[in-house]
């Protein structure tokens, strides 16, 4: 979330900067990597509101290994130890996928600062010190 806050950030900045192009798709592309992942690892919150069933992300099929497992005396149940074995492979791939995406912003940033577009939250000077 914090990511795709940034990058909001830094495509208003874009529209008003005379940058060149491949700055805005590079951005644009990013930001779409990451709204990917975000949809994977925690869903798509319009498609549940509106009751759609979406495909289902690793929070929902940790919930599903989850549930219901503090009442019953038997242990998880193959359809819950399956959930889980899934989302543990998907968080792997997530994991990296997030690594590879993280890099990638990192590297547009440096990029936003050297060509001169003006500053936006996550980038340039730090507060931290």
């Amino acid at each position: 979330d914090e990511m795709l806050v940034q990058i909001e950030a830094a495509k208003l900045t874009l529209k008003r900067s005379t940058a060149e192009p491949t700055l805005h798709t590079r951005t644009h592309a990013i930001e779409t990597r990451a709204h990917a992942l975000r949809e994977r690892l925690a869903g798509w919150e319009l498609l549940q509101y509106m009751g759609e069933r979406p495909v289902p992300s690793i929070r929902s099929r940790v919930g599903d290994a989850t549930s219901g497992n503090g009442e019953s005396a038997y242990g998880p149940t193959a359809t819950q130890r399956m959930s889980l074995e899934i989302a543990t492979a998907e968080f792997a791939e997530a994991g990296m996928e997030l690594t590879r995406l993280e890099s990638d912003f990192r590297e547009l940033q440096s990029d936003l600062e050297d060509a001169g577009v003006p500053w936006t939250p996550g980038r340039g000077a730090s507060l931290a010190n």
